[in-house]
């Protein structure tokens, strides 16, 4: 009898499910829901291969400032089409109320964050460890 290798294919990244990404910079730590920016994600992933084609730049070998400013506008574009796809726990500062999720705001938040947030962000969501159901260990001994 072959095995199937159903367990290792549970190690799939879960392309439709979001994951929560907390803001821990933040005052009041607002949550992110968002999916994967890796190949998994084929809306996202089919508009990065675009935009890594239009680069001429990217062509050099020495990789500039410039580019990765360029690289990372690029994701603050695609992010709250491709990966964002709502929030909890927004709250605003002057008010104390919840800003309600949409998708203009969330345009707008991702063009405020500063860099390092914005970069950790996308870190988070590269990592396809993050959008994995992890294995029970204990069931593949008993099997």
């Amino acid at each position: 009898m072959t095995n199937t290798f159903d367990f290792v294919k549970k190690l799939d990244v879960q392309k439709d499910k979001t994951v929560e990404y907390t803001i821990h910079e933040l005052t009041d730590a607002p949550v992110l829901n968002v999916l994967p920016a890796t190949e998994a994600n084929k809306s996202y992933w089919n508009v990065h291969l675009k935009n890594l084609n239009k680069r001429k730049h990217f062509k050099k070998r020495t990789v500039t400032a410039g580019m990765v400013k360029d690289v990372r506008d690029e994701d603050r574009k695609m992010f709250p089409v491709h990966i964002i796809k709502g929030w909890n726990n927004m709250i605003d500062p002057t008010t104390e109320e919840e800003i309600p999720y949409t998708h203009e705001d969330c345009i707008e938040f991702v063009k405020a964050l500063p860099d390092h947030i914005f970069d950790e962000l996308r870190e988070f969501c590269t990592d396809p460890a993050n959008f994995v159901e992890y294995i029970d260990t204990e069931d593949i001994v008993k099997n």
